[in-house]
């Protein structure tokens, strides 16, 4: 089963699309030997935050990848402090088949001490519902292997502007849902490579 490898980082001010090049381009250098491309996500509330999000086979690959990534002084010169790594595996995906997507928003949840399965529960219940929502194409759920109060989801969307039409909007029901569960959820949206500017040779 794929391992799915978040690295959260914290840019410098006003660096995070810089990072978020530099990060790409070193996983462009040595990208797992299958799966899909690498995604970035900017925090949506606080766009200094950055969330590389990619497959690999294990731990073990992930790690001897790092170890040959050649932009390593950049990325420290644009972070704060070095990123925080949490591994998940797919649990459920839903979608409308015959719809393509070209934009994502990523969520992290945090559910209290012994609630994640509830929450998970809840969250998933209301997946269905998203099928009516203009725009919408698929939806992910993921579990963290080392924290079971711990899990992200991935929408995907036909077009930016219907995913941020959901996330502005009164038809979101994430932080209701998560309330209902004392949870807590940031909310996560796709930075295109095409925005990034190129990291320095």
């Amino acid at each position: 089963m794929p391992l799915t490898v978040v690295e959260q980082w914290r840019s410098r001010p006003d660096q995070a699309l810089a990072l978020a090049a530099a990060r790409y381009a070193a996983f462009s250098a040595a990208p797992p030997p299958s799966g899909p491309p690498a995604r970035l996500f900017r925090g949506y509330l606080d766009p200094d935050v950055v969330l590389h999000v990619a497959e690999w086979e294990s731990r073990e690959s992930y790690a001897a990848a790092q170890r040959g990534t050649q932009l390593s002084a950049r990325l420290d010169a644009l972070s704060l402090v070095p990123p925080v790594c949490s591994y998940f595996h797919l649990g459920r995906s839903y979608g409308v088949m015959s719809r393509s997507f070209a934009f994502a928003i990523c969520n992290l949840i945090r559910a209290p001490r012994g609630a994640g399965e509830a929450t998970r529960a809840l969250w998933s219940d209301g997946a269905g519902a998203l099928r009516a929502v203009p725009g919408f194409a698929q939806w992910y759920t993921y579990s963290d292997e080392n924290d079971p109060d711990h899990f992200m989801t991935i929408t995907e969307w036909e077009s930016s502007e219907a995913a941020h039409a959901y996330l502005d909007g009164p038809g979101s029901d994430v932080l209701a849902r998560l309330g209902q569960a004392e949870a807590v959820g940031e909310s996560f949206v796709q930075i295109s490579y095409l925005d990034t500017p190129a990291p320095p040779a």
